[in-house]
Formats: structure tokens, C-alpha cells, sequence
């Protein structure tokens, strides 16, 4: 991949641009010279540089007028509804946009984007025995929770579009994800917030969790949108495409990390009510096949991830 801000500019739509990721792909897309159009439901950050249209993926016409006003060279397609407990409560909303917004959004790029990157998750696989870990993209898709489930089908939709022609689908599969920014409504936010609020004497020393034992391949945000960027500027493949790092770490290591990084003496509760019984014990895959065809690699680490994560979390709860 060239040097930041050397790469041919294109006309790029981002999709679910006001959310977590998109808040750090779009500043990314705009220092590497690109002209981006990001869309949104309700409301969307204040980020300069960016044209902003509201687009509802689940109406063909907002989707046609969205692709007509940006005539897009190349598409990242990050909307969808990813909070698990989400997708379980109401999975009619998550299918309709998830999946259905997906085949609009294809439908109105045929014969105009080149490219579409499509954001699936590691999910779709499922439960992996540990003799085949780390997970290949070979690996026969199985997943344990309505969000995999979704994801799977709109890898179907990816790979329909790419078989008729008219456009480029790649689809990438990221692991866990993590960075300042993210919800607390995720594992690690919600830790760095909770021990934020202790550190600046807002909450009683003690920490509220799930599941420690479970071990999942997290990754820093800051390079999952340089992956996606890499993809965006140069098609690669179908795919699909691992981005994650090939290790796993457990839930426990993330909390004792943040909590060593506060400075504090913290308590430690379970919460029944945050053990999730579709959690996979281990979760980790292999990049290799996205570095052959991409030469990516994760270059943040997990401390830095965290305390970058617990800074945003005591910047924001201290007022500042």
C-alpha cells in the first residue's frame, strides 16, 4: 500500500459512516486523498471534508438516490446491526438490514462502483475445535448466533452480484474489534468505562462482568480501516478475507490489563445477566491468505489499544 495521502484519489461511499469504525475509516480515506460520501440514519459526527447523505439501506429509492448523487468509484459497506443481544431481540430489523439493505445497495452499484467491500465478521464460523485453530477461510461457515447468521446470508448476496458481473465484491471477515470510540454496550469499552469511573471517583471500586474465560483475536480499530483502505484502493479478490491477528487473548487478560493500567485496586463481580450461553470458548483466525494478497498487518498492540481505550473513556467521563 503507498504512503499515506499517495494513493490514486477515487470516489468512495462509505456506508454506516457515523458509527464506531466509521468515525476512524472516513479521517483515513480523507488524509490518503479520497473523496468520500458518508451515509447515515439520524445523525452523523461533525468530521470535515465529508459529504454527508442520509440514506435508509432498506429503501431501493433512498439507496438509488444515494448512488446517483455520489457516482461512486468504490463502495465500504460497514452498515449493519452488530450488537449481538440486538440482533437476537429483534431479528426481523437485523435481516432487513443486514441482508435486504445489502441487495439494494449491490443493486444500485451494478455497472457504477467497481468495488464494494463487504464488512461480514468471524462469526459466521462458529464454534471451531481447537485442533483447527487457528480459523482459515476454508473453514465450512456454521454460526451460533443470529448475527453470524445474517452475515453468512449477506456473503451469499456478495458472491450472487459477483457471479452476474457488473461490480467487484470482496468480502472481509474481521474479528473482535477495539478502540477509543467504540460503545460500551462491546466487552472492552464497557470495562475501560467502568474503571474510568472508579479511577475518577465517580463509581465504587468494583467491576461488573461476564465470562472471563473466553478468548477472542482482538484487533485495534485504527488497523481494520487500514485493511479496509488497502481493499478500497486496490481489488484483491472475492475473497473472503480473515482480518484478524492470528492470536487470541481471554477476556480476563483484557480486564487485568485495564485495570493495571488505571492504577486502582478494583473488585471484580459476575453478572449473570452478561454471560451470553452462544459464547464461543476460543475464537481466533489465520490472516495469512489477506497478508498474501495484501501485504496487511496488524501494527498496534493490545496495551496500547487499552490504554488508549481507557484514556478516551476518562477524557469523556472527566468532562473533558
Amino acid at each position: 500500500m503507498s504512503p499515506e495521502g499517495d494513493g490514486a484519489a477515487v470516489r468512495l461511499i462509505v456506508t454506516g459512516a457515523e458509527g464506531f469504525v466509521g468515525g476512524h475509516l472516513l479521517p483515513h480515506l480523507l488524509r490518503r486523498g479520497h473523496q468520500v460520501t458518508g451515509t447515515y440514519l439520524a445523525a452523523h459526527p461533525d468530521i470535515e471534508g465529508v459529504a454527508w447523505i442520509q440514506t435508509d439501506l432498506i429503501s431501493p429509492q433512498s439507496v438509488s438516490a444515494l448512488v446517483n448523487a455520489a457516482q461512486p468509484d468504490g463502495v465500504i459497506h460497514l452498515a449493519a446491526i452488530s450488537h449481538v443481544p440486538a440482533v437476537q431481540a429483534d431479528p426481523g430489523r437485523a435481516f432487513a438490514a443486514n441482508v435486504t439493505g445489502l441487495v439494494h445497495l449491490l443493486s444500485a452499484c451494478t455497472g457504477s462502483a467497481e468495488t464494494v467491500v463487504i464488512v461480514s465478521t468471524g462469526e459466521v464460523y462458529g464454534s471451531v475445535s481447537p485442533q483447527r485453530l487457528p480459523i482459515c477461510e476454508g473453514e465450512p461457515i456454521a454460526p451460533r448466533n443470529l448475527y453470524g447468521v445474517t452475515k453468512a446470508c449477506s456473503e451469499q448476496v456478495a458472491r450472487y452480484f459477483g457471479r452476474i458481473g457488473g461490480l467487484h465484491p470482496t468480502v472481509v471477515r474481521p474479528f473482535s474489534q477495539m478502540g477509543p470510540g467504540q460503545p460500551d454496550t462491546f466487552v472492552t469499552s464497557s470495562f475501560a468505562r467502568q474503571i474510568a469511573r472508579i479511577a475518577l471517583g465517580k463509581s465504587p471500586p468494583r467491576v461488573r462482568v461476564g465470562n472471563l474465560t473466553v478468548r477472542r483475536d482482538f484487533m485495534d480499530v485504527r488497523d481494520v480501516v487500514s485493511a479496509y483502505t488497502m481493499l478500497a484502493e486496490s481489488h484483491a479478490g472475492q475473497g473472503p478475507f480473515n482480518v484478524c491477528t492470528g492470536r487470541s487473548v481471554s477476556i480476563g487478560h483484557i480486564l487485568d490489563t485495564l485495570i493495571a493500567l488505571s492504577g486502582h485496586e478494583i473488585q471484580v463481580q459476575v453478572d449473570p445477566a452478561r454471560i451470553r450461553p452462544t459464547d464461543i470458548e476460543n475464537m481466533v483466525g489465520d490472516p495469512s491468505a489477506f497478508y498474501q494478497a495484501t501485504g496487511w498487518e496488524p501494527t498496534l498492540s493490545i496495551e496500547q489499544s487499552l490504554r488508549d481505550i481507557l484514556q478516551f473513556w476518562l477524557t469523556r467521563e472527566g468532562g473533558g
